[in-house]
């Protein structure tokens, strides 16, 4: 892994996008905690753990369903919307927590079952992360984390990618990073380096919901923490300009129709030995 730090494992890049994240989550996320649920052995007995939970699209899908949940996150404005759907649905078997996932606060062998979607692939140091979710759950328990695929496969990241830089040509370009978990060889090796069992790499992909291009932008300007730092950079002004020039760029490009955008995630499952 490099030594340079990501912006995207601070908290305080998530923080000021905590608001927006929680309407794009909704859009981009929810098919695929759908599907982590899916894949998962969840009983009614169930107690769970969701690390970097976010606005908790995850948690709240869950909560009807399992026993308790304690849902984990670094950025206490992530929480604090995730507190606003626990209150406005009602559910009160989940208890929220602001934590390093590095260093997860719970004892050895909590959890029938640990979730981190999207989440632990920013982690500094990933196999502390996964060796901390393997030291928590119980023996023969699961653990389901999913990170993004390459841009190849997620023409949802190219739109963002060919609209931003219609804007600002010298914009830095979405690219592969062969050292994350977008590589399944990777993300294998450091699960079982963490010590699970059974490990396997699921691919997954999703078609979105159609959406407008004024809606695609709000949601990934607003909700996307690489958007929010790249627009630190620019004035309020200079950034209204970037963004009714992206806006001219989407409806030039998707004229037709809604865009009809998907994009592809790997699971990674792995189980504890018993």
């Amino acid at each position: 892994m490099s030594n340079q730090v990501n912006p995207l494992s601070k908290a305080e890049s998530w923080s000021r996008v905590a608001e927006g994240y929680a309407e794009m989550a909704d859009w981009v996320m929810s098919p695929f905690a759908k599907k982590a649920i899916e894949i998962s052995n969840i009983t009614p007995a169930s107690r769970v753990l969701d690390v970097a939970c976010g606005s908790g699209i995850l948690t709240c899908m869950l909560s009807n369903q399992v026993k308790e949940i304690h849902a984990l996150d670094f950025s206490h404005d992530m929480l604090n919307e995730l507190k606003k759907r626990l209150l406005k649905r009602e559910l009160s078997n989940v208890e929220t927590l602001q934590a390093d996932g590095q260093n997860l606060p719970f004892d050895d062998n909590q959890f029938d079952h640990a979730f981190s979607l999207f989440g632990l692939m920013f982690f500094p140091d990933r196999i502390k992360g996964f060796k901390e979710l393997h030291r928590v759950l119980r023996p023969g328990s699961a653990a389901i984390v999913s990170s993004w695929a390459p841009l190849e496969k997620s023409t949802l990241m190219q739109a963002t990618g060919a609209a931003i830089n219609s804007a600002l040509p010298d914009a830095p370009s979405p690219r592969a990073n062969s050292r994350s978990l977008e590589d399944p060889e990777i993300f294998k090796a450091e699960m079982e380096e963490a010590g699970f069992e059974n490990v396997l790499i699921q691919e997954c992909a999703m078609n979105l919901p159609a959406i407008s291009p004024k809606m695609f932008w709000k949601l990934m300007s607003e909700g996307g923490a690489p958007i929010a730092l790249l627009q630190s950079k620019y004035g309020l002004d200079e950034w209204h300009m970037i963004s009714t020039k992206i806006m001219n760029y989407l409806h030039e490009t998707y004229t037709e129709s809604p865009m009809q955008l998907m994009t592809t995630a790997y699971f990674g499952i792995g189980i504890k030995k018993s």
